[in-house]
């Protein structure tokens, strides 16, 4: 067999059905992106919105957050938008995560007002955490809270999380 003939079946053997797939998911998604990145657009451009976007750098906020700064990194080449516009980010330190996710959190902030800063956009980034006597430890260790269940109602996302959360905005 010569290496410059090419036999069709050989072509065709080689093609895998899950690759085809794959490419049309892929296109999928990035039209997905692109269509949100379009609805915060007019958002920003035409209601003047200031976005906060609330960022744990799990993989759901940061596909959020990448379509928000893609927004307004669009916005602002296309002079729709003023660069002086904020874009609030923050984040909550619960300090009950793993230490290689509170790791990564410091990893990927730092990565991520680097690229703000290198596309122009004004992106004011908040990292809070719950007061002391609020902290995981000290509430449910010293027991003045119990654990939650699935029988029971949890409020460790609103002491941990929303409440520092809401203390923030309030500042803004």
């Amino acid at each position: 067999m010569s290496v410059f003939k090419v036999n069709p079946i050989d072509i065709i053997d080689s093609v895998v059905v899950g690759t085809v797939n794959q490419v049309s998911r892929e296109k999928l998604v990035a039209q997905a992106f692109s269509s949100s990145v379009a609805d915060i657009r007019a958002l920003i451009e035409n209601e003047r919105a200031i976005i906060t976007s609330l960022c744990s750098f799990g993989k759901d906020s940061t596909v959020t957050l990448l379509i928000v700064m893609e927004a307004y990194r669009q916005a602002i080449a296309a002079k729709t938008i003023e660069p002086e516009r904020p874009l609030i980010v923050s984040t909550v330190n619960t300090k009950a995560e793993a230490i290689p996710m509170q790791m990564f959190v410091n990893y990927a902030s730092k990565r991520m007002l680097e690229y703000a800063k290198s596309v122009g956009i004004n992106i004011q980034f908040k990292l809070v955490q719950p007061s002391l006597n609020n902290e995981f430890f000290i509430r449910y260790v010293g027991g003045q809270k119990i654990p939650a269940t699935p029988t029971r109602s949890g409020d460790c996302s609103v002491i941990l999380r929303l409440t520092q959360t809401n203390t923030l905005l309030t500042l803004l």
